[in-house]
């Protein structure tokens, strides 16, 4: 099951509501906003030869998902902060380097 493409469907389908739709943007925006200031959207050094852009990140950090998560939500305090952070918490995969990932449509479904 591709994520990506059922959330697209539903959209497709109206399944979701123009303020969901809303909703889904502002938050797509916001995960791209904490990549930029992570520093995972600019541009490396590849082998010290020229410069290239990284490829699109498909995975936040847990470190990341909270960070959206208070920007969406704006407080540690609301409901709506805890019940995302139970949720994702259910999506997430430890890395070989020990640090906890879920995949942004992971994210983004939930």
């Amino acid at each position: 099951d591709n994520i990506q493409v059922e959330i697209f469907a539903r959209f497709m389908e109206e399944y979701y509501t123009n303020n969901d739709l809303l909703y889904y943007l502002y938050v797509r925006s916001t995960i791209e906003t904490e990549l930029i200031h992570s520093r995972h959207l600019h541009w490396v050094d590849v082998a010290g030869t020229r410069r290239t852009a990284n490829p699109r990140p498909t995975t936040l950090t847990w470190r990341q998902a909270n960070n959206i998560a208070l920007a969406v939500y704006g407080s540690s305090n609301d409901q709506r902060y805890q019940k995302i952070l139970t949720s994702l918490d259910s999506c997430t995969e430890v890395g070989d380097d020990g640090e906890q990932y879920l995949g942004i449509p992971e994210f983004l479904k939930v």
